[in-house]
């Protein structure tokens, strides 16, 4: 593993923290997205063109989230897609559909991919979508955003939900909330808050603790062709605990948390030596892949 990589990408860190915290608190409007056939609020009549949306209600049975959701449907894609308006579903709707942060070749068709920390499950879909033979775990502990991946994936039977969060041992684990810039995909987990930077910390709920380990013995999978990871700061105790799967994982994308519980860098850079590559997932500065074997390339 090249040394001098790991600097170029993680100094100066403090510098992409800022960044981070100040674009998570610009409001999540909806400008125009690409590829759209229409989209629908209400059941009204299809549109063909929106720009910014304000508070939409729905009548769609799921009811989640104060009854904020609206539906999309893609030219590219054969089901609907549900976000919640105003939301940071909105950012990872464009950072997944259109800006392509997981977009990249691979070596051979994935078998199984985990997709850990899977929100509403818009990378799952993603995934799904490139790789249709490929059996897609997706995991999310947070109650209501895994009530929507639930709705997002019901018509895609290669893809298996679970609602829990990954960790280094198995159990129970509480969920917290933390301050208000972050939004629905900022929830951490862990035994307690005191070793995390944000300010305001509130448990919301407990939930159920999975290890990557568990996940390949449930399943019979025997080796991980892509592991993704934005598990909001978890995966430090995760990568400090992957002795027993780490060799078996082809492919690493993982979003680096170092601004939300210290030792993260320090965790990621021990595992990034164990893989032949390392490089950055687009223009997110958090977003990383590791790859042995040229398992993977990205675009």
């Amino acid at each position: 593993m090249n040394i001098k990589k790991l600097v170029k990408y993680f100094i100066p860190y403090g510098f992409l923290v800022l960044r981070d915290r100040l674009q998570r608190k610009k409001k999540t409007g909806i400008s125009v997205f690409k590829n759209i056939k229409y989209f629908r609020v209400d059941n009204d009549i299809p549109k063909k063109e929106f720009g910014d949306l304000i508070l939409c209600n729905t009548t769609i049975k799921e009811r989640i989230d104060e009854n904020n959701l609206f539906e999309i449907c893609r030219e590219d894609y054969e089901h609907s897609i549900y976000l919640r308006n105003n939301t940071t579903d909105v950012k990872a709707y464009r950072d997944i559909f259109e800006k392509k942060e997981y977009s990249f070749f691979v070596k051979e068709e994935p078998k199984y991919i985990i997709d850990a920390g899977a929100n509403i499950g818009l990378t799952s879909i993603y995934f799904t979508t490139k790789y249709k033979d490929a059996k897609i775990i997706a995991i999310e502990p947070e109650e209501k955003n895994y009530q929507l991946l639930k709705l997002n994936t019901k018509n895609y039977p290669n893809i298996i939900t679970l609602n829990a969060a990954l960790w280094d041992t198995s159990g129970e684990i509480s969920l917290f909330d933390v301050d208000d810039t972050v939004g629905n995909w900022g929830f951490v987990v862990g035994t307690t808050a005191s070793n995390l930077i944000r300010s305001t910390i509130n448990i919301k709920h407990t939930t159920k603790a999975i290890t990557i380990g568990e996940i390949m013995h449930d399943f019979d999978i025997d080796s991980i062709d892509i592991l993704k990871i934005d598990i909001e700061g978890s995966e430090k105790e995760v990568f400090e605990s992957c002795e027993n799967w780490i060799d078996k994982t082809k492919c690493i994308i993982v979003e680096v948390h170092e601004f939300v519980k210290p030792g993260c860098v320090k965790a990621f850079n021990a595992v990034a030596k164990r893989f032949d590559r390392i490089g950055q997932a687009g223009n997110n500065a958090f977003v990383y892949f590791l790859s042995r074997d040229n398992y993977i390339k990205m675009t």
